[in-house]
């Protein structure tokens, strides 16, 4: 949704830094934790503390809400960092995307999804995703996987794989849930969905690499996996993205 739309209730706001802050969220749809407080900081010239942050957040997203737009705070998995997402709350189990995309680019965003759900691996290559059945010219498909990156709906990996971002993961979780109720996975520590993660090598539980750095760090004695209850030792790892390889058939 674009900014000007939201002219009139931000005329009704006294607090001009809560707008700049909103306008600079709603521009930016994911940003880096990091990011996001060297901002803060610049708008309000304070300290960007946990509780002010919050407070900031909070009064955007109650001028979002008529928008239905919601700003949350939410991990990168693939690299690992936290962010926050401005995200649309509306949903549909029918249709992944809002209806300012044509239909043969609709079909195609939701094979697209659906094979990265099913690889078992997080992630796609780009020789897959231009091979799909959808009636949409390699060109138009190339044109909108690089669109689709650009609107940070999807991240880019290395050796020309592309996943869900942060942002993409925000949005389509109910429909994913909905959807693929038995192929996600949810992290053993947060319990959200996760798509890519480390997995337990005893008990196959799989968990946000974040959740398991901050778990382990607050164990005093040896890390055991709170679903087994034994030490945890990484079995294969779905985040590795440098190390899968794709077979050009694909």
């Amino acid at each position: 949704m674009d900014v000007d739309d939201f002219d009139e209730t931000v005329n009704e706001v006294e607090n001009v830094d809560y707008v700049h802050f909103m306008r600079y969220l709603m521009m930016m749809r994911l940003v880096k934790k990091e990011e996001l407080i060297k901002t803060y900081k610049i708008i309000f010239q304070n300290d960007a503390r946990a509780e002010y942050l919050q407070q900031a957040i909070e009064a955007v997203n109650g001028l979002l809400k008529n928008a239905k737009l919601e700003v949350k705070e939410v991990n990168c998995e693939v690299e690992m960092y936290p962010c926050y997402v401005v995200y649309s709350t509306l949903y549909r189990s029918d249709k992944i995307w809002p209806s300012n995309r044509a239909d043969n680019e609709l079909e195609f965003i939701k094979r697209l999804i659906h094979e990265i759900m099913v690889s078992g691996r997080g992630a796609v290559s780009s020789i897959h995703c231009l091979n799909l059945d959808v009636k949409l010219s390699k060109s138009d498909r190339e044109d909108l996987l690089k669109a689709l990156v650009a609107e940070k709906w999807l991240t880019e990996a290395k050796k020309g794989t592309f996943t869900m971002s942060a942002l993409c993961l925000a949005e389509l979780e109910p429909y994913l849930r909905d959807n693929y109720r038995d192929i996600i996975a949810k992290c053993t520590f947060c319990k959200r969905n996760v798509c890519f993660g480390d997995i337990c090598s005893k008990c196959n539980v799989m968990g946000h690499r974040l959740c398991i750095k901050k778990y382990q760090q607050s164990m005093k004695t040896t890390f055991k996996c709170p679903a087994c209850g034994k030490e945890w030792v990484q079995a294969q790892s779905t985040s590795q993205m440098d190390d899968m390889e794709y077979d050009e058939s694909d």
